[in-house]
């Protein structure tokens, strides 16, 4: 016997965000927030519930819907973290083109690599 209410939560995924998330959890420079909130999104479009989802990933279960909701919003990019108090950096600006518009990660988006080639001919602009 099902003790409890049940819940009305739904997340659909589609398939290019689904891979969004899959790339999330098999990065290893992304940062834990982003991996367990990925995670979070995943098990509930897998079919888990929200309890069993919050046991999974060691949250409350206030946080599974909180990021459910941010996610059915703005998709992927909904949970990136929002920009905090204060004054915002410049190079943070720059990453990120505008407060709070961060860039979709995607397995599609290149990656800045560094071999010895490149490193030497950086070195050697700046001087050094």
């Amino acid at each position: 016997m099902v003790r409890g209410r049940k819940t009305s939560l739904t997340v659909q995924v589609t398939p290019a965000e689904k891979r969004v998330l899959e790339t999330y959890e098999r990065s290893t420079t992304i940062s834990a927030g982003l991996y367990r909130r990925g995670r979070i999104i995943l098990l509930l479009a897998g079919g888990a519930t929200v309890s069993e989802t919050a046991r999974l990933v060691g949250v409350r279960r206030r946080n599974v819907y909180k990021w459910a909701e941010r996610f059915s919003q703005a998709g992927p990019n909904g949970l990136w973290d929002k920009p905090g108090r204060g004054r915002i950096s410049k190079s943070a600006m720059a990453t990120a083109g505008m407060p709070g518009q961060f860039p979709l990660l995607t397995p599609e988006t290149p990656q800045p690599s560094w071999s010895e080639a490149p490193v030497s001919d950086a070195l050697a602009a700046g001087g050094r």
